[in-house]
């Protein structure tokens, strides 16, 4: 039982907030425990976020950790409270699209100046590295181009590789390239291995 009033009616929002938060014990508890358990609960995890023509219930890529969303779906002040939790928490799984403008639209530009680790394509790597942060056009699909714009809180960038495209350069150069695109020093890259 979580002692917890569900809004029926849109005007008594307010008054439910007030309620939910004197007799809930998870909400009466200091907001610093609260944080924590909500990192326990939030933590990890990857969230595939996927073009519409992708999203359907049989995709094994659309499924996600329980915790991830029913969480934030108990009440408004949960959903704030975990808000920034969750988008700093998972990687988000940006392979199912062609380039980084259509994986940006997906999402709201509040909750994508929130994420913190993406997961991107082999060659969205390689087209960041060949266009570089020096042309921005139209003409530039590549995610180092919005990377500036919206995905400015990225502090950690993976990828799956070939074996065939793990050279030195790849291992060398590509990380150098993306802490330079993403203009960050400090930004983890990890390169996973493939089988060719």
């Amino acid at each position: 039982m979580t002692g917890l009033t569900y809004a029926c009616d849109l005007d008594e929002r307010d008054e439910i907030t007030e309620t939910n938060a004197r007799n809930s014990p998870m909400l009466r508890l200091p907001a610093e425990l609260r944080n924590q358990i909500y990192r326990y609960a939030l933590t990890g995890g990857v969230a595939f976020i996927l073009p519409k023509k992708f999203r359907f219930k049989g995709n094994p890529r659309t499924r996600f950790s329980k915790n991830a969303f029913g969480l934030r779906c108990v009440c408004r002040q949960l959903r704030a409270e975990t808000y920034s939790i969750f988008y700093n928490s998972y990687t988000f799984d940006l392979t199912g699209f062609s380039n980084g403008h259509d994986a940006t639209r997906e999402l709201a530009w509040r909750e994508i100046s929130l994420i913190e680790s993406i997961r991107i394509k082999q060659n969205e790597v390689l087209d960041m590295v060949r266009w570089g942060m020096a042309e921005e056009s139209l003409h530039n699909p590549s995610l180092f181009w919005y990377a500036r714009r919206s995905l400015r809180a990225v502090r950690r960038v993976e990828f799956d590789a070939t074996e065939k495209m793990q050279t030195m350069y790849m291992v060398r150069e590509v990380p150098k390239n993306l802490r330079i695109g993403f203009g960050k020093a400090d930004l983890e890259v990890y390169i996973n291995c493939m089988s060719a």
